[in-house]
């Protein structure tokens, strides 16, 4: 990918390139609120993004409540909630394991 991944992050095209290395994964589309909830209820977490600057953000989605997804923020290790609506969603990648 030749990036400097720890400093610069991952250009969201190479998003996929970078999940499918590492991990065993299943993509879909589009941000409708019930396929994030059926990953999570499944015990999975999924890698999506958000808008971000000057690009969109990397977040994992690892539970809902009520009509909110809550995720992990990497800049700073908190759990957060975002409505589905406020979803980039240039990816959506359900982590089901490791490689």
């Amino acid at each position: 990918m030749g990036e400097l991944v720890t400093y610069q992050g991952l250009r969201t095209s190479n998003i996929p390139i970078f999940t499918d290395a590492y991990f065993n994964t299943i993509t879909f589309s589009g941000t409708d609120y019930l396929l994030y909830r059926n990953a999570i209820d499944r015990g999975y977490t999924v890698m999506t993004d958000i808008p971000g600057s000057p690009n969109s953000h990397s977040i994992l989605i690892i539970g809902y409540e009520g009509s909110d997804l809550i995720y992990m923020e990497p800049a700073d290790g908190t759990q957060k909630k975002i409505a589905p609506s406020q979803l980039v969603g240039n990816y959506n990648k359900v982590i089901t394991g490791k490689k």
